[in-house]
Order: structure tokens, then sequence, then C-alpha cells
């Protein structure tokens, strides 16, 4: 009896396509909200495009490539929680209250930048290890 397989290893060669894409979008949507250039659409859609093509020269795609399930994990436990609590009663009101405190904000931000400091040293952590091994 023949079994179906799922090849997913050609994902591997669209993962720098991929990697430009997510990078491209979620900062094109950050110069959108914040209007830091005046709201202009193409000068955001330009200087997204262009740090989007730094990620891809640059070592920045295995990056993206480690942090991006840790965040996705951050991200569904977050929507987990909030569903535990909706559903044992807690208004909704409460738990957007809840979210525009400035310790949970916070805490959020010290999460997101240990799961970028834990990927640049994944990354990055054998050349800084070679640069400073000299200096002991």
């Amino acid at each position: 009896m023949a079994t179906p397989t799922l090849d997913v290893s050609v994902l591997s060669f669209f993962k720098p396509i991929f990697v430009f894409l997510f990078v491209f979008a979620i900062l094109y949507a950050i110069l959108e909200k914040t209007k830091i250039f005046g709201g202009a659409k193409g000068v955001n859609s330009l200087v997204a495009f262009v740090l989007a093509l730094l990620f891809i020269i640059s070592d920045l795609v295995d990056v993206i490539d480690i942090a991006t399930p840790w965040f996705t994990i951050l991200f569904i436990m977050i929507i987990m929680m909030v569903l535990v609590f909706m559903f044992v009663g807690v208004k909704p009101e409460t738990i957007s209250a809840t979210f525009e405190q400035t310790w949970l904000v916070w805490t959020l931000v010290l999460v997101m930048f240990a799961i970028f400091g834990y990927a640049l040293s994944q990354v990055f952590g054998s050349q800084i290890q070679a640069i400073y091994a000299g200096n002991t």
C-alpha cells in the first residue's frame, strides 16, 4: 500500500522570498501606522523595500527563521489566555484594560527582546566568540 508523503524541503529554497515579503509587510505596516515620513505611501514602501533587501543580503534571514516560531508561540499563548479568561466570564473591556497597563506592555516588549537576543546569539554567537576569544 502506498503512503502519501509531504515533501516540504522545496520551501527552504523559497525562504529568502518569504522573509523578504514578511519583513516588507511588517515594516510597511509600522511605517504606515507611525507616519514617520508624513504618511507618504511611496516613501514608506521604498524604505520598507530597501530594508527588506538588506535583510536578504545579510545573515538576518536566519535570525527571522529562528525568531518567527517563537513569536508565533507567544502570540498563540496570548490568544489562548484571553480566550480562557473570556470563557470563565471576564468581560472583554476588562481584558482590554489589562493590556493597556504599562507593566504588561513592558513585559511583552522584554520577552520580544529576549526572543531576538536568543535568535541573534544563535546566528552571530560564533562570530562574536571568535572576536573576543583572543582578549581573555
